[in-house]
């Protein structure tokens, strides 16, 4: 017996109800034929799928196996009758984004202006995430697209580097004085070696910015004196404004945060700092035309709001 997308669908009822007799309830059949039904699949595949009990039914491992391709055959089987659908008409449907803060504070607006005005029928879902969250967000298909600012060591994602950012030294002029001087108010740099004194607030070492310094630190034989640890990017550049200790962040973080009046921003230097910007996606979740086309337009926004200055991804060149 040759199994069709129907006789999957019944056998995903059944291991979802637990119950032949109840599937078939809701499946509008009878409980023979769906009975029937069983018999021949597991005559087909050559072993049990469900495990009889006294009330109802359970998936044996074999049973559990092919829920599982069930599952994902007939979900690819449905992007494949909507992305053919769709070839004609507008793009429509779901697309959920993962996006760290601080980038979400240049991209939300611009993209879903741009999504409602060019694909009205794009229902978009922008979802605030910490970075370190997005890929698994993405493994578990809760989320289409995410921005991330590493690779996963299990590389079972797909990430397309898109920018650079410049990571900046932040702290109040105060501090700045108490370690570098007088002659620090004229300083607009400063090296790697020259925070060791300094106390540092910083996300954990969980973050990703966290793990990009301390791969910078590694290479340089440096070590920084850690205060305290944070990883909310507006009480970090908070707490280098009062004064309590200095931060590192990248440059667009501060650029238009409510405290960056109150701190000063110096370009790190020897080595300079910097960490990638990358779309990532899932490679074994099917694309629809929506979400195609939502990606083209996440990376047209990143290139342009770069390119206008509008997201300052580099602080200008010192003079």
């Amino acid at each position: 017996m040759p199994i069709d997308l129907r006789d999957l669908r019944h056998f995903l009822s059944i291991a979802a109800a637990g119950s032949i007799s109840r599937a078939a309830e809701l499946q509008h059949m009878t409980q023979p034929a769906l009975s029937v039904l069983v018999r021949q699949l597991e005559e087909e595949l050559g072993t049990s799928l469900f495990e009889r009990l006294p009330k109802g039914v359970a998936l044996t491992e074999a049973g559990e196996r092919l829920r599982v391709h069930a599952k994902d055959i007939l979900a690819r089987t449905e992007f494949a009758i909507e992305e053919v659908s769709q070839q004609a008409r507008m793009p429509s449907g779901h697309v959920a984004i993962g996006l760290p803060q601080s980038l979400a504070r240049f991209l939300t607006v611009p993209l879903v202006a741009e999504v409602l005005s060019r694909w009205p029928q794009i229902r978009l879902q922008i979802i605030e995430l910490s970075s370190g969250y997005i890929p698994e967000y993405l493994r578990k298909g809760e989320i289409a697209i995410g921005m991330t600012f590493g690779q996963d060591e299990r590389r079972d994602l797909h990430y397309t580097a898109l920018i650079e950012e410049e990571l900046v030294f932040i702290s109040s002029a105060a501090l700045l004085r108490k370690h570098l001087g007088a002659a620090s108010a004229r300083r607009k740099s400063i090296r790697l070696s020259e925070m060791a004194d300094f106390p540092m607030i910083l996300p954990t070492r969980t973050h990703s910015l966290r793990m990009r310094l301390e791969d910078y630190l590694q290479r340089a034989g440096q070590q920084l004196t850690i205060a305290a640890e944070v990883n909310t990017t507006p009480q970090l550049i908070g707490l280098a404004a009062s004064g309590v200790a200095a931060t590192i962040l990248s440059y667009s973080s501060v650029v238009g945060d409510s405290s960056s009046s109150k701190v000063r921003v110096l370009r790190v230097e020897t080595p300079r700092l910097t960490r990638s910007v990358y779309l990532c996606t899932n490679p074994s979740t099917p694309k629809t035309i929506a979400v195609m086309s939502v990606v083209r337009l996440l990376v047209d926004t990143v290139q342009r709001l770069t390119g206008e200055g509008v997201w300052p991804t580099y602080m200008k060149e010192l003079k």
